[in-house]
């Protein structure tokens, strides 16, 4: 048998670590990648998110499992990690911003330039992506290879609310090298939450087939708490056909900034407030010895705690560069600093508490008739014994059953005398890849529908109506000689709407132009706002919506004149003078798993030049994405006025014959 004609390659690009699933149509069993660069063979089902640096060289010194740990990093070196949030500008201002850092953390250091995060960012996707061509050419030759329709699927994660930061992922993600074949496609496919349940409820439904057996109109509440964000979805079981339950989704996808990191950094202040005590009596102790305490010997007791062979009374970590030394001020004997069990349990309470309040915000915006059957934990954080049993005796006792897929349990791994968490769970990228496998196999993806958490419109002109415009600007058609008002919105998708996943949305309008001379390129713009539907603005001057995209539409190619389907020729007068063009075209919007692609359709005939706008199916974070949008600025409208003689007319009034 020869080689598949497609591969579908699922990419989870990790706050922590990073992981990497496939499969085919032909043979849907999903494959991942566990054979990685520094781990010597070993099978290990993600790799660390990580690149390292050295100064005055070009380009990245290694990266992933390569990079040195913290004792192993020279001076003059740097390694870059837990960085991916960081891609969302607004979420990396804020958390540098707050002087006790996320949760009461200590604060960070100098916030990094966006464009530095981006790098960072770029180059690890660059060496993952040469990494997976390698991979792949020994399993199949380089021909076969080269010959293959790739599918790249990356998720996005929940908390990034602005368009502008998708977009910019993708381009960074195809300057790595993905999708630069004609074969490839790169396609930013669900948010983390929507792969995580989709693959969850998949595997439990095929493990669990006997025990735990979904029935039609079963609500899924999937928590996938990770290495820097918990995200939660709900879902309905819609068809339990076959050998793959079929779902929908029932209200927003959302999540918050409490992960295993967070973890991580409560523990470090607690290494920073007590070193800080003998440091000026402890001249001897490493210039990095908090941050090979946290990535050391704590990532074990972090990984342990809450299972009966990782349970202690105390838990004792070498400072590094002290020997010998005590300070009961500082719990330091002996040169280690020591942990009661207390205080290691309070480390994970803070953020199990701040899961607990998710979960039940989420329960509450649930109909009564909704009640969840199945909780379904899952992640890195969600991977701790002591989660889990937290989790369970919390949710488990009220009629729903808690179910962990995927013997969760972590695996410490040691590597260069460090400490790391790698999880078995490749939740969302298996979900990604099975989500995708499932709708090229059948038509249909798993996750039927969705709902859009904002609100997306485009932008026409409307011939005056004193009732409906009163208040507003006109402008004269030296066309027609209609009186318009400019930039008001027709709303396409309404915010938390359902939205079925392939649904085709069809508007009509006309464009006028000049009969002699007739402009025939049209670039119309869609705005988007996360403001609730009752206070959707009508124009975009009202503030509450932003221009985040341009349809370009060129009819270069056809004649334009009254035998043309769609076009009409009327005149400004009725003596049959000053002749224009009216284009009566519909604009059709098609749903898909990555977002929106934009079709002008003027009789049979379609223009389109690569119109693809990804479509925000995360709930926005608080004053992003539009919900603070100002009312346009004087040459914002300026500019409008000169480009409104060519945008889309909603209803225009026939002059006279």
């Amino acid at each position: 048998m020869g080689p598949p004609a497609t591969i579908v390659i699922g990419v989870d690009l990790g706050q922590t670590c990073t992981g990497v699933a496939f499969a085919t149509p032909t043979k849907s069993v999903l494959g991942k990648i566990q054979d990685w660069p520094g781990r010597n063979n070993e099978a290990i089902n993600k790799v660390r998110t990580a690149v390292a640096y050295r100064a005055g060289g070009l380009g990245i010194h290694s990266w992933g499992f390569e990079c040195p740990a913290p004792n192993d990093v020279e001076h003059g070196m740097a390694v870059k990690a837990n960085f991916k949030l960081f891609l969302d500008e607004s979420y990396m201002e804020k958390a540098f911003r707050d002087l006790d850092g996320i949760f009461g953390i200590r604060p960070r250091p100098r916030a990094p330039k966006i464009k530095e995060v981006q790098l960072w960012c770029r180059d690890f996707l660059s060496e993952l992506y040469v990494y997976i061509t390698d991979y792949f050419e020994k399993i199949y030759t380089r021909s076969e290879w080269n010959a293959m329709k790739v599918e790249y699927l990356f998720s996005v994660p929940t908390t990034w609310g602005e368009e502008s930061v998708i977009m910019e992922y993708r381009e960074i993600v195809k300057e790595a090298g993905f999708g630069a074949y004609s074969n490839d496609s790169v396609i930013i496919g669900l948010t983390e939450a929507e792969a995580s349940a989709v693959y969850t409820a998949m595997d439990v439904y095929t493990a669990n087939n006997q025990q735990h057996q979904f029935q039609k109109g079963n609500i899924l509440f999937v928590c996938d708490a990770g290495g820097g964000t918990t995200d939660t979805a709900v879902m309905r079981v819609v068809s339990v056909e076959g050998d793959t339950p079929k779902l929908e989704q029932v209200g927003l996808a959302d999540c918050v900034i409490i992960g295993s990191v967070q973890i991580d950094e409560a523990f470090e202040a607690q290494v920073e407030a007590r070193l800080n005590i003998v440091r000026g009596r402890c001249p001897t102790i490493k210039y990095n010895a908090v941050e090979t305490m946290v990535k050391g010997k704590f990532q074990d007791f972090k990984n342990g705690f809450g299972h009966l062979l990782g349970e202690h009374s105390e838990y004792v970590i070498d400072v590094p560069g002290l020997q010998d030394y005590s300070d009961e001020r500082a719990r330091i004997r002996n040169g280690k600093m020591v942990f009661s069990h207390d205080e290691i349990k309070g480390m994970f309470d803070i953020q199990i508490s701040g899961i607990f309040s998710h979960v039940d915000q989420q329960l509450g915006l649930l109909k009564q008739e909704e009640t969840v059957s199945y909780f379904i934990l899952c992640g890195g954080l969600g991977s701790s014994a002591y989660v889990q049993q937290r989790f369970t005796s919390r949710y488990g006792d009220h009629g729903a059953k808690v179910l962990i897929p995927d013997d969760p349990y972590v695996t410490p791994i040691l590597f260069s005398s460090m400490l790391i968490e790698i999880y078995r769970q490749l939740a969302v990228c298996k979900g990604l890849v099975a989500n995708r496998i499932q709708h090229l196999k059948s038509g249909a993806s798993v996750l039927l529908t969705r709902r859009c958490c904002a609100s997306y419109g485009i932008l026409l002109n409307e011939p005056y109506n004193k009732a409906k415009h009163g208040g507003q600007k006109r402008y004269k058609s030296p066309l027609d000689g209609t009186e318009y008002v400019i930039n008001q919105i027709d709303w396409f998708i309404i915010r938390g709407e359902p939205i079925i996943e392939g649904k085709h949305i069809t508007r009509r309008y006309s464009r006028i132009v000049n009969a002699k001379n007739p402009n025939k390129v049209g670039k119309d713009k869609i705005v988007v706002s996360i403001l609730p539907p009752d206070k959707l603005p009508h124009n975009i001057t009202q503030g509450g919506a932003k221009v985040v995209f341009k349809i370009v539409s060129d009819l270069q190619s056809d004649e334009l004149d009254s035998r043309t389907e769609g076009v009409t020729k009327r005149h400004k007068h009725w003596w049959l003078s000053g002749a224009y063009l009216q284009i009566d075209h519909e604009v059709a919007i098609t749903i898909g798993p990555a977002g929106l692609s934009f079709w002008i359709r003027m009789g049979e005939m379609a223009h389109h030049e690569d119109n693809a706008l990804f479509i925000e199916w995360a709930r926005p974070q608080d004053g992003v994405a539009g919900a603070e949008a100002a009312a346009v600025d004087e040459s914002a409208e300026k500019a409008d006025r000169d480009e409104w003689r060519n945008s889309l007319i909603r209803n225009p009034v026939d002059p006279p014959q």
